[in-house]
């Protein structure tokens, strides 16, 4: 028989194997990305064989990615790069209010962003129907720009955004848990 530190522990039925990733990482947590936008990505499957949707999904995608790099602090020939492949998608847009609003989006994708970023993410997202995973990405960039500029009052307006997302989407305990995101910073203000 092998010494205890030698044995593989059995596993509890639920209970996640990794102690340092949460078991509920689901698409309302707010845990981070593998990349940056990777959520958006997942609106792919309820495109199917729609062109148009995938578009949709793409120009999305490259755009909320142009504004967390630049969140971040990218700036120079890579933001203009990311850019430039973010403005090739939403061209490719049939005109109306979404392509609008990812426009904003990169005008407001600046590496030292002001209230603006946050409030043309929130713009961005309330067009993104029906894809809940889009939403939600816009809307979580917004909530954390905002936190970790301590802007709270848009801490708030987009935690409270999420919350209303998933009501609609059918999450009431997520919707609770970003109702009690929204209070907080309501609190810390």
């Amino acid at each position: 028989m092998l010494p205890s530190r030698f044995r593989i522990a059995e596993r509890r039925p639920g209970r996640w194997p990794n102690r340092h990733v949460p078991a509920a990482a689901g698409l309302w947590s707010a845990a981070r990305e593998p990349y940056p936008a990777a959520t958006v990505l997942d609106d792919l499957e309820l495109c199917g064989h729609d062109v148009a949707g995938c578009t949709r999904v793409l120009a999305r995608f490259a755009a909320l990615r142009c504004a967390l790099l630049a969140a971040g602090g990218l700036g120079g020939r890579a933001l203009e790069h990311e850019r430039s492949a973010a403005v090739d998608y939403i061209e490719a847009l049939p005109p109306g209010a979404e392509a609008v609003a990812l426009a904003e989006l990169l005008i407001a994708a600046v590496p030292e962003p002001g209230h603006g970023l946050v409030r043309a993410l929130r713009a961005a997202a309330a067009v993104a129907a029906p894809h809940t995973h889009g939403a939600f990405a816009l809307l979580r960039a917004a909530w954390a720009i905002a936190l970790g500029r301590h802007w709270d009052p848009l801490v708030t307006a987009a935690a409270g955004d999420i919350a209303a997302l998933a009501h609609a989407a059918g999450y009431p305990g997520d919707a609770v848990a970003w109702e009690r995101r929204a209070a907080a910073a309501r609190t810390d203000a």
